[in-house]
Order: structure tokens, then C-alpha cells, then sequence
């Protein structure tokens, strides 16, 4: 089963053709020995960064392409790598929050105060580009939802929000009464960062306790 598991690796995973290989798949794209990196290769290759959660190296190649080419860009083309990068941009407020300095509320919509980021460079940028965006196509629903969530990350959704931007606090709630449910994995030690979210809870072994399983 190891020698297989090698194989599958050698000849399946570690191929650009597996397009869950984000990291070898971008390192290609960016191989300059095999000539010149075009500006569509170079945007291709920040996706696949970020996709590996390279946020630092896909902002880097995000803004590089901006700084170059914003004069000559065509409006679609501008767009496209300012939604990008500012989906790196709150992708690196994430990292710097949410994992770094994770607490039993973060990452729950809608954000509570004890998951208000106290890092907040990376998430302003994504708020101003997000609210760029969005005023620039009122039908860009997924810049307004984004803008939302940024403002939230920053303590400053819904008072200091443009109301024309603003999705309304009775948005996220619920049409039924629904509980509180606590985030108790902390307080269990089941707060693991893994390459994976995979989970099973049964009773395995049949003793009256839920068992969980998670893949890494």
C-alpha cells in the first residue's frame, strides 16, 4: 500500500495535471526558464497561490501586475485582478485573525464582537477594494457580500457601512428561533489546523460517547 501510495504521488499529485496541486501548478507557471511570463500566466499563477494559501506571494504578483499595467489595462481585465486581490487581501486578514488569534466566535456570520480583527491592515485594503467594486457594478453581488463581511471583520458593519452598499443586519437572521450554538472545539482541544476540514462524529466503539474523526 506504501509503494502504491508513492506512485499515485509521483505520477498523480505531484503533476500539473491535478489541479488540487495549486502550489506546483503555480511554481510552473511562474518558471521563467521556460521564457517569458505573460500577464495572463502571471495572473493564473497568483489564483493558484492563493488557492495553496500562498497569500503573501499571490498579493505580491496581484499588485506587480496593477502597478504595471494599470494605464493599459482594459476596464474587464482591471477589474478582474482588483476582485482577485482583494479576495487575497481578506484571505490574509483571515490568516492573521482567524487562525493566528482564533477565538470560539470567529469566522461565524454575522461576525460577533469578540472576533472583531485586531490585524487590520490586510482586511482595509480588501474593504477599499471591495467597495470599489461594488460601486463601480451594482449586479456584483459577490463584492457587496464580501464588503459586508469585511466591515464586519473591522467592527465597522452596520453604522459606518454606505447604506447603498449595506446588506441589512435582518439578513442574517433567521426565520425561525434558533439557539445559540456554542464553538466548544477550543475548550476540547479540537481546534487543529489541517490541510483538510474532513469530520466524522458516530459512536465507534459503542460506549454512549460521540467519537470524532478528522482527516488532516
Amino acid at each position: 500500500m506504501v509503494k502504491y501510495l508513492a506512485m499515485l504521488r509521483k505520477h498523480y499529485f505531484n503533476s500539473t495535471s491535478n489541479r488540487y496541486a495549486s502550489k506546483l501548478r503555480a511554481d510552473s507557471l511562474m518558471n521563467v526558464e521556460r521564457g517569458t511570463v505573460d500577464r495572463k500566466q502571471r495572473y493564473e499563477a497568483a489564483f493558484e497561490y492563493l488557492s495553496a494559501g500562498e497569500i503573501t506571494l499571490a498579493v505580491n504578483i496581484l499588485e506587480q501586475l496593477l502597478d504595471e499595467r494599470r494605464s493599459r489595462l482594459a476596464d474587464k481585465e482591471y477589474g478582474r485582478i482588483r476582485n482577485l486581490l482583494a479576495i487575497a487581501y481578506l484571505r490574509a486578514g483571515e490568516q492573521l485573525n482567524c487562525v493566528s488569534n482564533h477565538v470560539p466566535e470567529s469566522c461565524i456570520l454575522p461576525i460577533d464582537e469578540a472576533a472583531i480583527y485586531t490585524e487590520q491592515e490586510a482586511t482595509e485594503k480588501a474593504y477599499t477594494l471591495f467597495a470599489e467594486l461594488a460601486r463601480e457594478d451594482r449586479e456584483n453581488i459577490t463584492a457587496v457580500f464580501l464588503l459586508n463581511v469585511a466591515a464586519m471583520n473591522l467592527g465597522i458593519y452596520p453604522n459606518e457601512m454606505p447604506e447603498d452598499l449595506l446588506i441589512k443586519p435582518e439578513a442574517f437572521e433567521s426565520e425561525y428561533p434558533l439557539p445559540h450554538f456554542p464553538n466548544i472545539a477550543i475548550s476540547l482541544g479540537l481546534d487543529e489546523i489541517s490541510a483538510s476540514g474532513g469530520v466524522i462524529t458516530e459512536d465507534f466503539n459503542n460506549d454512549g460517547l460521540i467519537d470524532i474523526v478528522t482527516s488532516s
